[in-house]
């Protein structure tokens, strides 16, 4: 809430304004630093339980694999970042660093989530 042309998270909605006086959120007013401020103002419960890492294989009977002169063969399926679950409002509970800055450890920045990845894949012998 310090730059008209920033995107801005629907929550600043809820800001103080002459109809909206029980708001959440401060007033907004162009150039006013004091609301992007490292402040306990935005601390919150970043609890959260993440399915990191998921695989799933099958390894093919071999008296299937024998028609085919194949020793043996798996099939499988690996996901990552399948699922997180929590209250946490930014993008990603995991937020680390803001450009590697100790005294930013843990503010959120903005930070893009870990990205969710499919790897599926077959493993045959002959």
């Amino acid at each position: 809430m310090d730059n008209t042309f920033s995107n801005q998270l629907t929550s600043v909605l809820n800001r103080y304004t002459a109809t909206n006086t029980e708001a959440e959120l401060p007033r907004y007013k162009t150039g006013q630093v004091n609301n992007v401020a490292v402040s306990d103002r935005y601390i919150e419960d970043g609890s959260y339980l993440r399915i990191k890492n998921l695989a799933v294989g099958y390894r093919i009977p071999a008296n299937i694999l024998k028609r085919a002169k194949i020793s043996n063969a798996r099939v499988y399926v690996s996901i990552q970042n399948l699922a997180t679950f929590t209250r946490y409002t930014g993008m990603d509970p995991e937020i680390g660093a803001y450009n590697n800055d100790i005294r930013l450890m843990n503010v959120d920045q903005g930070h893009y989530p870990n990205p969710r990845s499919f790897t599926a894949g077959i493993n045959i012998e002959l």
